[in-house]
C-alpha cells in the first residue's frame, strides 16, 4: 500500500566500466565499504563478485555514497552500508536477483532511458528507491514534499536505541570515545589491506592502563614482526587482501588479566591513512560472538508470490495480497499432504476461488481466479482507495477471520498484534513487543504478516514474513583507553515475501508496527 508521490532529483554524470577484475571492482569502493563487506562476507557467504558494485545515494547525504549494491555468487545480491556516516545497519537488504536496481533498469529501458544513479528515498525495511535519469527525470516512488532529512535522522535514533541506553548513546556520539572491536579465539577480526608495505600494528596498552610491547602483541597475533610491520596476509575468495586477527600464541598473555588494546594502521587507494582499533580478550574472559541462528516456517518454498493489480480505480492493496499469500500457502500445503490440519477448502474451483470444488490448488503466482480471490479479501478488509493505492487500516487486518473460519473450520483463529493507543492505531509505530510476538509465531511455524513504515505519516506496507535470523555482536567503547564499556547487541533480520509477484523478496531488518497470523 504505497503512496506514489512526485519529486525531482538532479541527474549526475554516468560512469562506464570496462573489463575490470573483482580487484578493480573493490577499488571502486571506499576503504570503509570494503571493511564492512569483509566483516559481512562469511555471514553472506560471498564466494565471488559477479558484477561491479553499484553506488546508491540518499537525499540527505547529497553526493556522498550511502550504500553499495553487491552482486555475488550466482544470483545473489545485498545492499550494504558504505560506512558509519549512514547511521544505518550493515546490511539493509539481502536476497536473490532481480535486485531493486535491476527492476529500475528494466523500467528505464522500457522508455528508452538509462539510470545514471540510484537514490534510496526511505529507510529499510522498505526499499523505496528512485532511478535518476539523464536529463533530470526520475522514476519509482519518489519522496515528494516529505522531509527526507527527518526520515534518516529518525533512523539513526532508532539504530542507536536498538544498541545502547541513553548514557551509552552519549558515549557513542562523543568524538573523544574510541571504538574497539573485540577479538578472541571465538571472535576473530579482519583489516582490509591496500598497500602491504604500509600496514602495521601499534600498541595502545591494556584496559587497566599498563603498557604492552608491540613485540608481545605480534607474538600473540602471529602476523607481524617485532617492529609491528605486518607480513602475513590472507585473501578472500572474492579477492580482498586482509590481515586476519586472532590470538594464535597465548604464551605471552598468561600474565595479563586485562584486554590488550591495539590498532592496525594502513592506507586506502588514495593513500590516506586508515586505522581500526581492537581489544584482545584474555582466554578466561573470551565470549563467543554468535553466527546467525535461523528460524523458519515449514515448506517455505510453497509460499506463493502474488502481486497487486488494479481493482476499480486503485491498486487492490498489500493487505489483501498478504492474506491471499498466507491462505494460498496453507492450501498448497494441504494439497501437498504437508499440512495435515490445514484445509483444502481455503481455495476452491469457483470463479473467485471461494466456492465450488476443493480440488483446485492455489497457484504459485497470480491468475484470473486468484485476482478475484484477492478482490474478495479486499472487500472483507474494507480496503479503501488512498491516492491511487489500496489502503487497509491495521485494526482491520483481522476482519478476514469470518472468511478464514468458514473455510478452515472452527479451529481457525486470526491473531493481531499492534499498539492500540489512539495515535498508533492510525499511524503505525514500530514496537519491539510486536516484533517479539512475530518472532515467536515464526518459531511456532506460523507465517506472519508484518506491517512496517514506508515514508510519510500514513504510508505503510504489509508483507509476509517466513523466516528470521538473529545474532549477537559485542562492541567496546572506551575513553582514554581505560574507562571502557562492553555491550552486547542482538540483531534481527526477517525474510519477507513482499507481495510484488516475487520481486524484491529478501532479508530486511526486523522492524514492524503490526503482526498478524492465521492459526488452525
Amino acid at each position: 500500500m504505497y503512496l506514489e508521490l512526485v519529486a525531482v532529483i538532479l541527474a549526475v554524470t554516468a560512469s562506464c566500466h570496462g573489463n575490470e577484475t573483482p580487484q578493480d571492482w573493490l577499488r571502486m569502493m571506499s576503504w570503509e565499504s570494503r571493511d564492512n563487506l569483509l566483516h559481512l562476507h562469511s555471514h553472506l557467504d560471498v564466494k565471488k563478485l559477479t558484477a561491479p558494485p553499484v553506488p546508491i545515494y540518499r537525499p540527505d547525504l547529497g553526493n556522498q555514497i550511502a550504500y553499495w549494491l553487491i552482486r555475488y555468487n550466482h544470483n545473489n545480491h545485498a545492499i550494504i552500508s558504505a560506512g558509519d556516516h549512514t547511521g544505518d545497519y550493515s546490511v539493509i537488504l539481502q536476497g536473490e536477483d532481480p535486485s531493486p536496481v535491476d527492476r529500475l533498469d528494466q523500467q528505464a529501458a522500457s522508455t528508452n532511458s538509462t539510470c545514471v544513479r540510484y537514490i534510496l528515498l526511505t529507510p529499510s525495511p522498505d526499499l523505496n528507491m528512485a532511478c535518476d535519469f539523464a536529463g533530470g527525470r526520475i522514476t519509482e516512488r519518489p519522496l515528494g514534499n516529505e522531509n527526507a532529512t527527518a526520515l534518516w535522522t529518525n533512523l539513526r535514533h532508532e539504530e542507536n536505541a536498538d544498541d545502547e541506553n541513553e548514557k551509552e548513546m552519549a558515549d557513542h556520539k562523543d568524538e573523544t570515545a574510541i571504538h574497539l572491536h573485540i577479538i578472541s579465539s571465538f571472535q576473530p577480526a579482519a583489516f582490509p589491506v591496500t598497500d602491504m608495505r604500509s600496514t602495521h600494528i601499534r600498541s595502545l596498552g591494556t584496559s587497566n592502563g599498563s603498557d604492552i610491547s608491540v613485540r608481545l602483541l605480534c607474538k600473540v597475533l602471529g602476523v607481524c614482526d617485532e617492529s609491528g610491520r605486518v607480513h602475513v596476509y590472507r585473501k578472500t575468495e572474492y579477492g580482498e587482501v586482509y590481515v586476519h586477527l586472532e590470538p594464535v600464541n597465548r604464551d605471552g598473555m598468561e600474565e595479563f588479566q586485562h584486554d590488550l588494546h591495539f590498532e592496525v594502521v594502513g592506507t586506502d587507494h588514495e593513500n590516506r591513512p586508515k586505522a581500526k582499533g581492537f581489544a584482545l580478550e584474555p582466554s578466561h574472559r573470551a565470549k563467543r560472538q554468535s553466527a546467525y541462528t535461523y528460524y523458519s516456517i515449514d515448506d517455505r518454498t510453497l509460499m506463493p508470490d502474488y502481486d497487486q493489480f488494479k481493482s476499480g480505480k486503485c491498486q487492490v492493496g498489500c493487505g489483501p495480497v498478504a492474506w491471499a499469500q498466507i491462505f494460498g500457502y496453507y492450501d498448497r500445503r494441504a494439497h501437498a499432504g504437508r499440512g495435515s490440519a490445514s484445509s483444502q477448502a481455503l481455495y476452491r474451483c469457483g470463479t473467485d476461488g471461494t466456492t465450488g470444488s476443493n480440488s483446485c490448488q492455489a497457484p504459485r503466482y497470480n491468475d484470473d481466479r486468484m485476482k478475484n480471490y484477492i478482490a474478495k479479501l479486499k472487500d472483507n478488509l474494507r480496503t479503501f482507495c488512498l491516492f491511487g493505492s489500496g489502503a487497509t487500516l491495521q485494526k482491520r487486518m483481522d476482519d478476514v477471520e469470518g472468511f478464514y473460519k468458514a473455510r478452515q473450520g472452527s479451529s481457525g483463529d486470526i491473531v493481531l498484534k499492534y499498539n492500540k493507543f489512539f495515535v498508533t492505531r492510525l499511524v503505525g509505530v514500530n514496537s519491539d513487543k510486536v516484533r517479539d510476538s512475530a518472532l515467536s509465531y515464526i518459531r511456532q511455524k506460523w507465517p506472519v504478516i508484518a506491517g512496517f513504515r514506508v515514508s510519510g505519516v500514513f504510508s505503510q506496507h504489509y508483507a509476509v514474513m517466513t523466516q528470521y535470523r538473529t545474532r549477537t555482536v559485542r562492541k567496546k567503547v572506551c575513553k582514554l583507553l581505560i574507562f571502557c564499556k562492553t555491550r552486547t547487541v542482538r540483531e534481527y533480520d526477517m525474510y519477507l515475501h513482499m507481495g510484488w509477484g516475487g520481486s524484491q523478496n529478501g532479508w530486511r531488518s526486523a522492524k514492524m508496527f503490526m503482526a498478524a497470523v492465521a492459526k488452525y
